[in-house]
């Protein structure tokens, strides 16, 4: 029986959280322990916040685990397997390393840190402690994106020629405030580039590689007028486009804007290929090629449609076994942190080329 805790109730705890409550109901052995957040309001379901996400865990069942305000005062008082942080960006570093220190295998949720350095720390501490270290970036597990990377990597339609990847849609920070504001600081959540146009970033590198350059716009949206945080050491880009720079000229570009009024949560991707185009859009991936009809693949190999259930699984299946989890590299999470940092950079001085290998 593997015994989990989650350190973090906000947005994507609770999202969490029912995935393992599913697969608890499944039979899977796994039993959660205990639930830990610094608002108690949080511990008892009464969380306002909105997520992009449909799944949430009862309010109903919080009672049935113990509650904790402090991570530290959690670990010292319950024997745990695995630990899932889900606390703002700028504690992953240090909350990972503390759970892996005590011998605790660690999930940890999209992006792994705030610095390339304490990437690196995560990762030096997870191959000490001999613990498994994930890092939450779902699209490994999304069907549409594992089907895309498939189709590159195995040249199904020939080599690539170019990529548009986006995801955006109105987010209200003033009346669905983050903790603290976290996602709006720099220094804390980094805005759109680090919290949500990440999972693209990370994409691209997995699919892709590592680009030898970057070059990026950003511009900070009205809500950080609102909440008076236009300051240097707090300005974020809630709008951001990049062109990512390969050497052999492949044509490859990401967007994302949180700022869109009104429009609702989506994502999507255009990919061009020698003899075909593969096409996410509308929560539809279809497959365009010349003068024949367009086809939507068989995505069921890929197992559930939910990407969270397919990531949490397996990760709690590689901890089963003893095993590490390899479909989410460490060093491309890393990597991902790097290249946002770049983009900051690049945005920071009006789409400057800024090198990344």
């Amino acid at each position: 029986m593997i015994k989990l805790a989650i350190s973090g109730l906000g947005r994507m705890g609770m999202m969490h959280l029912s995935i393992y409550e599913k697969l608890v109901e499944e039979g899977y052995p796994l039993q959660i322990v205990a639930i830990c957040d610094v608002d108690a309001y949080k511990l008892e379901g009464k969380s306002t916040a909105i997520t992009n996400l449909v799944n949430s865990a009862s309010e109903n069942k919080l009672s049935e685990y113990k509650h904790y305000s402090s991570l530290t005062e959690m670990l010292d008082h319950e024997e745990l397997d695995v630990v899932d942080i889900v606390m703002p960006t700028h504690l992953h570093a240090h909350a990972s390393i503390e759970v892996l220190n005590r011998g605790i295998h660690c999930f940890c949720e999209k992006p792994m840190a705030t610095t390339v350095e304490d990437c690196q720390k995560m990762i030096d501490a997870a191959k000490r402690a001999g613990k498994n270290l994930m890092i939450g970036h779902c699209l490994h597990f999304w069907p549409e994106y594992v089907y895309l990377n498939d189709c590159v990597k195995n040249e199904t339609f020939g080599k690539v020629n170019g990529g548009y990847f986006w995801r955006g849609g109105y987010q209200d920070h003033v009346k669905n405030p983050s903790w603290n504001n976290w996602i709006l600081k720099r220094e804390c959540g980094g805005g759109a580039i680090f919290d949500q146009h990440v999972h693209d970033v990370e994409v691209i590198n997995w699919i892709f590689g590592k680009p030898r350059a970057v070059s990026t716009l950003g511009k900070s949206n009205a809500t950080q007028t609102y909440l008076g945080m236009m300051e240097d050491d707090h300005k974020t880009y809630n709008i951001v486009n990049t062109n990512y720079i390969y050497e052999e000229a492949t044509v490859i570009t990401a967007l994302d804007d949180t700022s869109y009024i009104g429009y609702p949560f989506g994502y999507g991707f255009r990919v061009n290929l020698d003899s075909a185009t593969i096409a996410y859009e509308n929560s539809e991936l279809m497959v365009y090629r010349a003068n024949q009809k367009p086809f939507q693949p068989d995505l069921s190999v890929y197992g559930s449609s939910n990407a969270y259930y397919n990531e949490f699984k397996y990760y709690l299946d590689c901890v089963k076994a003893g095993v590490a989890p390899d479909k989410i590299p460490n060093c491309g999470s890393k990597n991902a942190i790097h290249m946002t940092l770049c983009e900051i950079e690049s945005a920071d001085h009006n789409g400057k080329i800024v090198f990344c290998s």
